[in-house]
């Protein structure tokens, strides 16, 4: 498995490809995911090393977002982060929500 950075690199090469504007996003406010992802709908998503999870500061960023309408969610390996930014290329809003609902493990 390719480490984080790695990942993070292949995912934005992927979403790139499909002609995606992606940028990484850093934030004054602790916790927001890594990767902004936009082509009509925006993710930002988390990107972790495989096997590891959010913490808790990044699993409540990534709530709020999603508890105010917007897309959020982490991937800690590229088929995931393929789907995820899958729905982004193909303006699946509907798939995105159930995509960010199955991967945030914590949100009922």
């Amino acid at each position: 498995m390719p480490g984080e950075s790695e990942l993070e690199r292949k995912l934005k090469d992927f979403a790139e490809e499909y002609g995606c504007y992606v940028r990484k996003f850093t934030s004054h406010h602790a916790g927001v995911p890594d990767r902004l992802i936009s082509k009509e709908l925006t993710l930002l998503l988390e990107i972790k090393d495989f096997g590891k999870k959010p913490s808790m500061l990044q699993q409540e960023e990534i709530s709020l977002v999603c508890a105010t309408g917007g897309f959020a969610t982490w991937v800690d390996n590229y088929d995931d982060g393929m789907v995820a930014i899958s729905c982004v290329i193909k303006n699946r809003a509907d798939w995105l929500r159930k995509q960010c609902k199955k991967r945030n493990f914590w949100m009922k």
